[in-house]
């Protein structure tokens, strides 16, 4: 049971136990923060920050172990495949014959005799072995075709080891002027190369080098001109001006986090003032295994709030610079990394305060809780021996 390993009196995590009984998850385990309110157990949906199950979800997650064995099976897993095939500006059709080129997965004349076919497989142009390289790369016509290609660096169809390879490499070519594009080439070259082949081989027609590179270099340009929009005219919002709280005995509460990342080392920093901007007091709390800058502010309104209710505190105006956390505070969103310490919060809201508001407020306005958790920070990794980043 996870309950065994909290501790009865403060919830949090008993650290002798649990470096007892699981020394190969300590880490990990004292990164989650549960709650310290006694929250109920519920379920979440660990493949959505929301916590919450949809059918999209659900289905990615299922296709997510497929993708990952199929990676496997083709060869180098560090081959950016996002990089290289997916992202660039191409045709849907042409990224998948992209892909096909990349996994050797064409009908070129080498696959059709490991299927079985024995006759015409040979290249219809110079009767040389048909493979993918030598279709792209190596036939006469596709030598005199990258001859004339308009790049900086031409491109040697004799130094082309693999496709892949030359396909990484293209990325680097820059297109001379006056081409008025700065599409890579690669791509609609291949695919025109592909094309006056299947031309070549089923109705003996096939075009000049230089036909194939003005083909090649008007579909580029169609292409990039097809997806040029025009923007979306840009309307201002009117500044969001915080609502003033009307009560005089209302206190504000500056909250902010000084966090290390190579560390998890956090300080919590917060200032409590009045309506009129008079410090009344101010607390911070060192917290080791701290996953997150967010869970760094989060734990920080937690701590803050805990302070609040122990001062007698009842009408609370929360100022943080942690958009993300505001937003999540205000919407009850439920995040799934930190899931208990949000609990925590609106558990507090609701049984400490009989009116609480919060609101985003840029840095600059955040700058004497900002320095006080940063200074706190470095006063102790300064007593620990450690430099500040």
């Amino acid at each position: 049971m996870v309950s065994d390993l909290l501790l009865r009196e403060s919830k949090e995590w008993n650290h002798a136990l649990v470096k007892k009984l699981l020394p190969e998850l300590a880490e990990h385990i004292f990164s989650i923060r549960p709650s310290i309110t006694g929250m109920k157990d519920t379920y979440i949906w660990t493949q959505q920050n929301t916590g919450n199950y949809s059918a999209k979800s659900g289905y990615y997650a299922t296709q997510k172990i497929k993708t990952q064995s199929t990676i496997s099976l083709l060869g180098d897993p560090n081959w950016n495949w996002q990089k290289l095939i997916w992202n660039p500006k191409l045709l849907p059709k042409i990224k998948m014959f992209m892909w096909r080129c990349a996994i050797n997965n064409l009908p070129t004349g080498d696959n059709l005799r490991k299927r079985g076919l024995l006759g015409h497989t040979s290249c219809a142009k110079c009767g040389a072995e048909e493979t993918l390289e030598h279709i792209l790369f190596r036939c006469t016509t596709a030598k005199e075709t990258w001859e004339l290609c308009p790049w900086s660096t031409p491109l040697d169809p004799l130094v082309c080891s693999s496709f892949r390879s030359t396909l990484q490499s293209s990325f680097s070519k820059v297109n001379l002027p006056p081409m008025e594009t700065s599409v890579n080439l690669f791509a609609w070259i291949c695919w025109s190369l592909w094309l006056n082949k299947n031309q070549l081989t089923f109705e003996n027609k096939q075009a000049s080098p230089q036909e194939i590179i003005t083909k090649s270099v008007a579909l580029a340009k169609e292409w990039e001109r097809s997806q040029v929009k025009s923007p979306p005219p840009i309307v201002k919002a009117p500044p969001q001006i915080p609502p003033q709280i009307s009560s005089p005995s209302s206190i504000v509460c500056y909250t902010d986090a000084a966090w290390r990342k190579d560390t998890k080392e956090a300080d919590l920093a917060w200032i409590f003032t009045t309506c009129s901007g008079f410090e009344i007091t101010r607390g911070c709390l060192h917290q080791l295994h701290v996953s997150s800058a967010i869970m760094a502010e989060a734990l920080a309104v937690r701590a803050a709030l805990s302070h609040a209710s122990a001062l007698n505190f009842f009408s609370i105006w929360l100022r943080s610079d942690s958009k993300g956390l505001i937003q999540a505070i205000s919407s009850n969103h439920r995040s799934v990394e930190f899931l208990g310490v949000l609990s925590d919060i609106e558990s507090s809201l609701l049984s400490l305060f009989s009116s609480f508001y919060a609101s985003f407020i840029p840095r600059s306005l955040n700058g004497p809780a900002d320095s006080y958790a940063k200074a706190s920070l470095c006063y102790k990794l300064s007593v620990l021996g450690l430099s500040p980043h």
